[in-house]
């Protein structure tokens, strides 16, 4: 059995590929056969988009919040 090696992508191509399918309209499934990427890669990165150009908090910032608070003496 091979093991399989996690690719990794520059923030620049994933930018371009964000913007196949926000700019130019391509669907997530033809984008990322295009590209050569799985699908839900492709989605988690739009994703990420849509919430960083709409200012929400990532998940991450979220949980480090919840450790914050629960930290606080009340």
């Amino acid at each position: 059995m091979t093991k399989k090696t996690r690719r990794r992508f520059s923030d620049e191509f994933k930018v371009d590929a964000v913007g196949l399918v926000t700019d130019q309209g391509y669907s997530l499934s033809e984008a990322a056969r295009r590209l050569g990427v799985e699908r839900s890669v492709l989605d988690r990165w739009c994703r990420k988009h849509r919430q960083q150009a709409s200012g929400a908090p990532s998940r991450q910032e979220d949980d480090r919040e919840v450790v914050r608070l629960e930290r606080t003496p009340r």
